[in-house]
């Protein structure tokens, strides 16, 4: 007894018989419908040169990880410049190595003040819906929603303070 299935079926089942992920029976049944059916088989040929991967997108791939290296090096640079610049001016300009060394402490002080006060509640905001995103535990949003709070109640205060005294 043959069975007569649509071609319709058959384009549904046709991309689980290009993965090889249908049972024996199945399997079978396209394949003899491919065999038979003109229409079908164009249909296989183009999905099979569909999914083929081609080589010049991993080459692209590996060429902006290249970049990305590159990116990460280049501001790495400048930091480190940055830093050798800022020593550099304030042993230049202070008259003796007590002032410089004040000037320093004073500077890294304001640095950790001004981190602890708007660059952690943002980065860990930030790191809270990262979390969110790759647990779904919901509480974590709790955390990322108290961050943003306090990192705008720290931006809303400049402001207000800004508008109150002048810049």
């Amino acid at each position: 007894m043959k069975k007569n299935i649509s071609c319709e079926i058959i384009q549904d089942l046709l991309p689980n018989y290009i993965e090889g992920i249908l049972s024996n029976e199945s399997e079978k049944l396209v394949s003899d419908h491919l065999n038979e059916c003109i229409y079908c088989k164009k249909e296989w040929e183009n999905m099979n040169t569909l999914i083929e991967v081609d080589p010049v997108e991993e080459r692209k791939v590996d060429y902006l990880k290249g970049i990305h290296k590159k990116c990460r090096n280049i501001l790495l640079s400048c930091i480190a410049l940055s830093a050798i610049t800022l020593l550099i001016c304030v042993f230049y300009m202070e008259k003796n190595t007590d002032e410089a060394l004040f000037t320093l402490f004073l500077f890294f002080f304001v640095f950790v003040a001004i981190l602890i006060k708007y660059g952690f509640p943002l980065f860990f905001a930030i790191a809270g819906f990262w979390w969110y995103k790759k647990t779904n535990k919901k509480w974590v949003l709790v955390i990322s929603f108290i961050c943003i709070f306090l990192f705008l109640n720290s931006i809303l205060s400049v402001v207000k303070n800004a508008l109150i005294y002048g810049p």
